[in-house]
């Protein structure tokens, strides 16, 4: 999980997000915290109740003068390719809450189980109607819309990374937008096997 301030600005979502993870069998969470709020004591104090190990970080800069989001991410990878011996390495954003059965359908599906499939991706249901009542107003689906943003530019909002698939990769520093585009195409063009999780999150960021 990646964070900025995120105990100031939604903290209860961020508690919500935390909770809808227990239903994924995982041991520890790696936090890159690049804020300046309580946010980082938040998230200790919630792996201690549950029983989960916090590996904590500021983001590594890469050489870039300042934290961004892709430095962000490239701390978290780097850090699970460093210290984990794990398989799976899960991003969950701190405005992406899970939703019932997430993990039951990853299970239900055998998804980890194909050795093509290098990344699953849940499909991020706004919170807020407006896009798809937006939508409906060109005949648009918000289901196939959602999937073919995904298609086109990736997401990490709910998104399983297999280790092999996510080795090597280095993502441009200054890209505070569009880093879940760069890490997405890596590993397509790696040749791994993206799925789809319909059941998804509820995202709670506004509309762009």
């Amino acid at each position: 999980m990646i964070t900025k301030n995120s105990w100031s600005t939604r903290r209860q979502v961020l508690l919500e997000v935390l909770n809808s993870s227990l239903q994924i069998p995982y041991r520890a969470l790696i936090l890159v915290d690049d804020g300046d709020d309580e946010t980082g004591d938040v998230v200790r104090d919630w792996c201690d109740n549950h029983g989960k190990e916090l590996v904590y970080s500021r983001s590594r800069l890469y050489g870039h003068p300042h934290p961004t989001r892709a430095t962000a991410r490239q701390t978290a990878i780097d850090i699970f390719l460093e210290g984990f011996k794990d398989e799976w390495l899960m991003f969950l954003d701190d405005d992406a809450v899970l939703r019932p059965g997430w993990w039951e359908w990853v299970e239900v599906n055998k998804v980890l189980e194909d050795g093509a499939v290098g990344e699953v991706w849940g499909i991020n249901w706004d919170v807020d109607p407006a896009r798809e009542r937006l939508l409906s107003l060109f005949g648009l689906d918000l289901k196939q819309y959602l999937i073919r943003k995904f298609e086109e530019r990736g997401g990490t909002h709910d998104t399983l990374y297999r280790r092999a698939a996510i080795e090597g990769v280095r993502i441009p520093p200054e890209l505070h937008v569009y880093e879940d585009a760069w890490l997405h195409h890596w590993v397509r063009c790696h040749g791994w096997k993206s799925v789809i999780n319909p059941v998804g999150v509820a995202h709670y960021h506004p509309m762009p």
